[in-house]
């Protein structure tokens, strides 16, 4: 029920068991739009596929940075172990 292009920005913390830029994701965000994924790109295999295709989804990394992991929760609801997360944040390419 959510409008398509009405999400200027979407926030993905530990994106796990789906793809982080799956169609709805992007039918949702707007033309001038951006995603913030949080998570590790080394050990979360979801995060790794997805960033593998931003060119074919005509997608841009906008940023990169390191981010503090505390507070950020695993599925079953423990402190993700890695002692840095990867923060991205990726834009429809222009």
């Amino acid at each position: 029920g959510i409008k398509s292009g009405s999400q200027s920005h979407i926030n993905m913390d530990n994106p796990y068991g789906y793809d982080p830029l799956n169609p709805e994701i992007l039918r949702v965000l707007s033309e001038n739009g951006k995603i913030t994924i949080t998570g590790s790109a080394f050990a979360n295999k979801y995060i790794k596929k997805s960033l593998k295709r931003i060119d074919e989804l005509g997608l841009r990394i906008v940023s990169q940075t390191k981010v503090d992991p505390k507070g950020f929760k695993t599925i079953d609801g423990n402190q993700i172990e890695s002692k840095q997360l990867d923060q991205f944040v990726i834009e429809r390419a222009k």
